[in-house]
């Protein structure tokens, strides 16, 4: 599968130019008030949950899948 992702730009009637591709990647803060049927979130650690920043993330993230969503943590 190949990766979708906003390149940055916009058309001349202010539409966001994404790339082609299978896959939306993007940041949390990007898709927040949008919804997709399934996420996944990627690089969190265990400790890192502590921070209120981080948890709030992650509720934005984990509210924007429709139909199911998982949670890859790293070490450390």
């Amino acid at each position: 599968h190949s990766l979708r992702r906003f390149t940055g730009e916009y058309t001349a009637d202010g539409e966001q130019v994404i790339t082609p591709g299978d896959l939306a990647y993007d940041t949390v803060w990007r898709y927040k008030g949008q919804q997709h049927p399934y996420v996944i979130v990627l690089g969190l650690s265990a400790a890192g949950l502590s921070d209120r920043k981080v948890r709030r993330a992650l509720y934005i993230a984990l509210t924007r899948a429709t139909v199911g969503a998982s949670i890859v943590l790293r070490r450390g």
